[in-house]
């Protein structure tokens, strides 16, 4: 087998939207995967149809099962020694994965590039490229923590060998924690800024509130008294970073978001933490008939 083959995943759940102009961005790279997948994980619209028509391999999970669990399937059903991943709603520069493989040496098992947020014409949507930025900055880093979900390359071994990604992460946290055990076993991971992704989505206040939230849990220890008052404590601390940046973009209507975000954030916690759901607070559970 070739060893510079490559399987390209797409993870999609009801990415009806933006799916197609993924994969047409795709389809025009230079360097072309050697197979293409897309994971539709449960999807309820018609994600695993567009994506079929586009001429992708489409494996389908029956029901929502959560990120993690579409790469792992992925990793599974992968045909070809090296698996790059893409996310459903960020298409790839012409050469993102071309610049990919060629960082890739014998020393490194991973490569990622840099996820640009494309939309930044509201509040939120400025707020998040500012604060929730999926990337290292614009110099190349030597083994950062970990290697952005959105858009990475891997050695299908390694990952193999790791066991895969930790399916108590429905909805992230699964690339950070990869790339914690990765260099715990003593992986080499490399981040280039000049392998390039544009990020297509757009959040209302309620859903980035939310996503805001679930970047800052971490499923596999926080059940520990430990991590709960560090948690809280963090939110703290990383209100402070966001006012310094919000004060570098002379812009109160950021600094006043970074309040909301950080108040939710505690609430969202303590919720968590004395219930042990993750559903939004404002948010009334539905009843059940």
């Amino acid at each position: 087998m070739n060893v510079n083959r490559i399987t390209l995943y797409i993870p999609a759940y009801n990415a009806g939207g933006t799916i197609e102009q993924c994969l047409t961005e795709v389809r025009s790279m230079t360097r072309l995967p050697d197979e293409i997948l897309v994971i539709d994980d449960g999807s309820e619209d018609e994600s695993a149809a567009k994506a079929e028509r586009m001429g992708a391999r489409v494996v389908r999970h029956p029901v929502n099962r959560g990120i993690a669990a579409a790469r792992n399937s992925a990793l599974r059903e992968a045909r070809y020694p090296l698996i790059a991943n893409l996310d459903a709603d960020a298409i790839p520069a012409p050469d993102w994965l071309e610049k990919l493989v060629g960082a890739l040496d014998e020393r490194i098992v991973g490569v990622g590039g840099k996820l640009i947020e494309k939309h930044r014409d509201d509040l939120v949507n400025r707020w998040r490229a500012v604060h929730m930025a999926q990337h290292w900055g614009d110099k190349i880093v030597e083994d950062p923590t970990f290697l952005s979900g959105a858009g990475a390359l891997f050695r299908r071994s390694v990952l193999e060998a790791m066991g895969g990604y930790d399916e108590r992460c429905r909805t992230n946290f699964e690339d950070n924690d990869l790339g914690l055990r990765m260099r715990d076993a003593g992986h080499h991971i490399r981040y280039i800024p000049d392998a390039i992704i544009w990020h297509l989505r757009r959040d209302t206040l309620s859903s980035l509130l939310m996503t805001c939230w679930r970047w800052t849990r971490r499923p596999r220890d926080a059940t520990s008294l430990n991590f709960k008052i560090r948690k809280i404590l963090v939110n703290f601390i990383t209100l402070g970073r966001k006012m310094r940046r919000d004060w570098d973009e002379r812009s109160l209507a950021l600094f006043g978001l970074s309040l909301l975000v950080t108040a939710n954030n505690c609430l969202m916690d303590s919720r968590f933490f004395l219930t042990g759901r993750e559903d939004a607070w404002w948010k009334p559970r539905r009843k059940s008939a």
